[in-house]
């Protein structure tokens, strides 16, 4: 069986051996990497739930739509790289009213409360290990930490590492592409006061608990699809201790499944439970041959809450032709903000494409819910002080928690805030080695710097 993170690794190779010699690196660098920065509509995210679409029998993204999808890329990238074809500009008219405030202010000390982790650019002509500092980001000091191998690929997007730090601010779990934990080599005498997270437990999407002491990830199991007799996804989440290495596999009520979305797990701020969007029951029709696809099922969308203890799931929303996803945790635990994507009347989710998006915030207690803007909230992030939430949709969003003062503050993806709540850090969208971040932009508008260039990085 070829998993679906195994195929991109193909799929990947695939581009690299077929495209031209002669061709920039960082145009090769844009083919491979635009299916990550391209938002997939909802038919197409419907591959990532286990469905082989007809003639494939492949699991989650299939050959023909990955390869077809790739192809496209190359043809189109290789067309600009010979000045056929011109890109379009990243920068565009703002949605939403765009910040008031101008002016940037440069501490003087560590930026937004703690200390930031990056890692050094890959370079192909020098593909050694990864330097992995601390980084000041008010007066750009770093200190040396330890090292991290390169990945298998030739390609900066394969040799990007993502760091999560712990709220103890020595806890620090360390993934590459989902996997992982990884844990530094050579490590330093700076780095003794912190320790890195290292087990090689079964799951991916690694998330590590608010007290530092668990970390959730995903696990895939065989579902049931006529036609397929190796698909899977994801229908348990996995628990490990940190300190024991002890493991804990807490299934989903039977006939659900998790949305494959990345990082989707949110931990409880009292470290007592996970919430993930999913659905249940799911829509899994496959018809070999047949183009128009008769639903199975009226697919229901659900939030889960899946106590780490074992107790019994909780279905906190339940919505029909609906999908639920990015599901984020408030920092008091009251309020859960996640994506919505409602398909129109006549469709079937998860196979939908003129539905409409939202992100929304529910109540726990009650499922109260409240829409607080109406578009994308993908991978929606609270602010430590639980005021507003930042996401992002080509570009960089701030909105009061209640829903009010939506506003852009810079063209980006990856939001995520400061300890202090103050600042906002994130991905670039350019592919350009000279706009290669991470970027900063105070939270409340202002200009945004680049502080980088780091290949991969967190607060």
């Amino acid at each position: 069986m070829t998993s679906e993170r195994q195929f991109d690794a193909l799929l990947r190779s695939w581009l690299e051996e077929s495209a031209p010699s002669g061709q920039p690196q960082g145009l090769l660098e844009s083919v491979l990497t635009a299916t990550a920065h391209t938002r997939p509509s909802p038919a197409w995210l419907a591959g990532l739930r286990g469905k082989p679409m007809p003639k494939t029998g492949r699991t989650g993204l299939t050959r023909f739509a990955a390869l077809a999808l790739a192809t496209t890329a190359l043809v189109v990238a290789l067309l600009i790289g010979i000045g056929l074809l011109v890109r379009s500009p990243n920068v565009g008219p703002s949605p939403v009213p765009g910040p008031t405030h101008r002016s940037t202010p440069q501490p003087s000390g560590p930026l937004g409360g703690g200390l930031l982790l990056v890692h050094e650019v890959y370079d192909p002509s020098n593909p050694g290990p990864l330097e992995v500092f601390a980084l000041d980001a008010g007066t750009g000091q770093q200190t040396l930490l330890g090292k991290l191998q390169p990945g298998g690929g030739s390609l900066p997007s394969s040799n990007r590492y993502s760091f999560q730090w712990g709220a103890d601010r020595k806890h620090v779990l360390i993934t590459q592409n989902g996997q992982g934990p990884v844990t530094l080599d050579n490590p330093t005498a700076a780095a003794r006061d912190l320790t890195f997270i290292w087990a090689q437990p079964p799951g991916y999407d690694w998330v590590l608990s608010p007290q530092s002491d668990r970390i959730a990830g995903l696990h895939d199991g065989l579902i049931d699809v006529p036609g397929c007799a190796l698909c899977s996804a994801p229908d348990s989440i996995v628990i490990v201790d940190v300190d024991s290495g002890d493991l804990r596999t807490l299934p989903l009520p039977p006939g659900s499944l998790a949305s494959l979305n990345r990082y989707p797990i949110s931990w409880s701020p009292d470290g007592s439970a996970v919430v993930i969007g999913g659905c249940r029951p799911c829509n899994d029709p496959y018809s070999p041959g047949v183009a128009d696809i008769t639903p199975t099922e009226i697919e229901h969308g659900h939030l889960f809450i899946v106590p780490v203890d074992g107790s019994p799931v909780r279905e906190l929303l339940d919505v029909t032709e609906t999908m639920l996803y990015s599901a984020a945790w408030s920092p008091d635990g009251t309020t859960i903000a996640f994506g919505r994507y409602e398909c129109a009347a006549d469709e079937h989710a998860p196979y939908c494409q003129r539905g409409t998006y939202s992100l929304v915030t529910i109540t726990v207690a009650n499922g109260e819910e409240t829409v607080v803007a109406d578009m994308s909230g993908d991978h929606p992030f609270w602010s430590p002080d639980g005021r507003r939430i930042t996401f992002a949709l080509d570009s960089v969003f701030v909105v009061d928690a209640a829903g009010s003062h939506l506003t852009k503050v810079a063209d980006g993806w990856e939001p995520t805030w400061s300890p202090d709540s103050q600042w906002l850090l994130f991905s670039p969208i350019s592919d350009a080695p000279s706009a290669r971040g991470p970027w900063i932009v105070p939270a409340d508008g202002g200009e945004p710097r680049l502080l980088g260039p780091y290949g991969g990085w967190g607060w």
